[in-house]
């Protein structure tokens, strides 16, 4: 379950930011991690919509799950373009 795999990764390392750890960690690495999230948070949709064309019947769940990685694509991105 790949899909699961990255969106626990991209929720586990939204939750391990905090401004302590920002000031701590080195800006360089923090902003690779942050861009790599935000490439497996675009990864994850695709296959969400992937999966939600194959699935007929799931289409209401699956649009609720592309709507979340949506949401913490744009946070992620927003993070990049305001540094």
């Amino acid at each position: 379950m790949r899909i699961l795999d990255n969106l626990l990764s991209l929720l586990d390392l939204l939750q391990r930011i905090t401004l302590k750890q920002m000031k701590s960690l080195e800006i360089r690495i923090l902003f690779l991690d942050i861009k790599i999230s935000r490439k497996e948070a675009k990864e994850s949709i695709l296959w969400l919509r992937l999966l939600r064309d194959m699935n007929q019947e799931f289409t209401t769940e699956f649009e609720k799950m592309i709507q979340e990685c949506d949401e913490l694509r744009k946070i992620l991105s927003a993070i990049i373009n305001k540094a």
